[in-house]
């Protein structure tokens, strides 16, 4: 667990033998917390951690890559929801404090952020932009936070928050199911009218089979995953394309 400006969070930094490429900035949706990016350990540092199987897959692909990974919890505990009108220019600041401090680098404002943000953190997400270029001019941070990419799971996207970018943007990427709740033509947009690198990704249906949950939990083993299979066959939820 790491506390940093207001908020708590949890933290993943990649093996020592693997170069450290820049951070990953996970913000949950509502009714989730930063607890949801990492599991309990020996010590009990985090007894609310709940270690969600898509949530840990992402963090270990991070880390493969040589990203550390920061999750931050929103500051409405009740909601626990990211208030994206005002929590913005706070998260910038905490992520610049977590990196000097505990990635140890000199100029956190050269460090390369990739922000990933679900439902309301994926509002907030495609506000750090104008968040991390605002803190160039402040003098509660030595620069700005050089934000490289965001992606956006299931977030909307207002008509307002296109228009007021600018063509520094970073590279954007929005995450939607099959009744998208974000407009795909404001994305696309920024590409269009601000020469940002854009895409949208529709998530498609994962079909179950008897290993799909081993496949995908790391800690499930190949005999539960099949029980699992087999209770959800039981019950009648199962199509015929599974």
């Amino acid at each position: 667990v790491v506390h940093v400006e207001q908020y708590e969070g949890v933290y993943h930094i990649p093996d020592a033998n693997k170069d450290l490429r820049g951070l990953m900035l996970a913000l949950h949706g509502c009714s989730h917390s930063a607890g949801d990016w990492s599991d309990r350990d020996s010590s009990n540092d985090c007894p609310t951690c709940l270690a969600l199987p898509e949530e840990m897959h992402i963090v270990r692909a991070a880390l493969e890559r040589g990203y550390a990974v920061l999750a931050l919890s929103s500051q409405n505990r009740r909601s626990k929801c990211w208030d994206a009108a005002r929590e913005p220019d706070l998260v910038a600041k905490a992520s610049l404090e977590f990196i000097r401090t505990y990635l140890h680098v000199p100029a956190p404002e050269t460090f390369p952020v990739t922000a990933l943000g679900v439902s309301s953190g994926g509002a907030l997400a495609a506000k750090l932009p104008l968040s991390a270029s605002s803190l160039s001019s402040s003098s509660e941070t030595s620069g700005r936070m050089n934000l490289v990419a965001i992606c956006t799971q299931v977030a909307h996207l207002s008509a307002s928050a296109v228009q007021e970018l600018r063509s520094s943007h970073p590279a954007a990427v929005a995450v939607y199911m099959e009744s998208p709740r974000i407009s795909v033509d404001e994305v696309l947009a920024l590409r269009e009218e601000h020469g940002v690198d854009a895409m949208t990704i529709q998530a498609q249906k994962l079909p179950l089979s008897p290993l799909f949950f081993s496949q995908r939990i790391q800690e499930m083993s190949p005999k539960l995953s099949h029980e699992l299979f087999a209770a959800f066959q039981r019950s009648g939820l199962l199509d015929e394309n599974h």
